[in-house]
């Protein structure tokens, strides 16, 4: 029996992705000849009702990060172990996001039938829905500073129309950078999805009580003498977030295609050995069939 794989120096738990220490937290269950600790007995519980559903890929972001919708390819084998591409001393038995940094781990092994990576798509697809959406919100903001605060659509109006665009795209599209920054206060391992949550949630709720309390702003020294309503950050918490995922795709795709080196790479090996058979002729078995002594014939 062995002790589950260690994050950063401590067991992480199987179904929230959490830090755990042993000494201080005391759940914990055996599956397939391995332990596993858990930070409150409702994930112990959970896991034993179900140990495969944590224990098998889940997508990029598996338990504790964002859905990365369906894996395509066959699954690591059992046993795999997940690390951190900027982080390698992060290891452990399922897949997830980095205690550290928050990137979605990967097999320590490839393998060269592994299909494309579905946190790429995942991020494709919340960057094209961000984008799309962001796209009106900035011309709504910008035209108001470049031809007059009601050129497009009377203040208030605009403001609302900023407001019902932005919103999915924060706590919709951006919902992988709440998540993750939330993650990473609660690991004290503050990374660069903390600043992208923060940023954004700021800017958003700020604008949220400025459209629905505009007179709470009444007070803001010079605010209300300079516009008849307080201003909001829609387009800024929406371009942050827009800008964001755009990075995290650019990222990926540079990931992706070094993977896919590796894979050509290891699809250039052989699937059959010729082995010399005592007598001095030749047999084709599989490469899985050689063994250490074997006599080999390169050819």
């Amino acid at each position: 029996m062995t002790e589950a794989p260690a994050a950063a120096g401590l067991p992480i738990d199987p179904v929230c992705g959490m830090s755990v220490d042993p000494a201080v937290k005391p759940w914990r269950a055996e599956h397939d000849g391995r332990v596993f600790h858990f930070c409150n007995p409702k994930c112990e519980a959970k896991f034993r009702a179900d140990p495969l559903r944590y224990l098998q890929p889940q997508g990029a972001g598996g338990s504790a990060g964002a859905s990365a919708g369906e894996s395509s390819g066959p699954p690591p084998p059992p046993g795999t172990t997940w690390i951190c591409p900027m982080d390698p001393e992060v290891r452990q038995p399922v897949p997830g996001a980095c205690p550290l940094c928050g990137m979605a781990l990967e097999p320590e092994e490839p393998s060269a039938t592994e299909g494309p990576s579905p946190e790429l798509r995942e991020m494709t697809r919340r960057l094209v829905a961000a984008a799309t959406l962001t796209l009106p919100v900035f011309v709504l903001e910008m035209g108001g500073h470049l031809l007059g605060p009601e050129a497009l659509l009377p203040g208030n109006t605009s403001r609302w129309v900023q407001g019902l665009l932005a919103t999915p795209v924060v706590l919709g599209a951006g919902s992988v950078f709440l998540q993750r920054g939330w993650q990473s206060l609660g690991r004290r391992s503050p990374n660069m999805f903390t600043l992208v949550a923060l940023g954004t949630m700021v800017a958003w709720l700020a604008s949220a009580v400025a459209l629905l309390r505009p007179g709470w702003f009444a007070g803001a020294t010079g605010m209300h003498a300079a516009h008849a309503l307080p201003p909001v950050w829609f387009e800024a918490a929406a371009v942050i977030v827009t800008l964001a995922l755009a990075g995290q795709v650019l990222e990926l795709r540079a990931r992706e295609r070094t993977s896919g080196a590796i894979r050509a790479l290891l699809a250039l090996a052989p699937l059959e050995a010729t082995r010399v058979r005592p007598d001095g002729t030749d047999e084709v078995i599989p490469l899985a069939d050689v063994r250490t002594g074997d006599l080999l014939r390169v050819k």
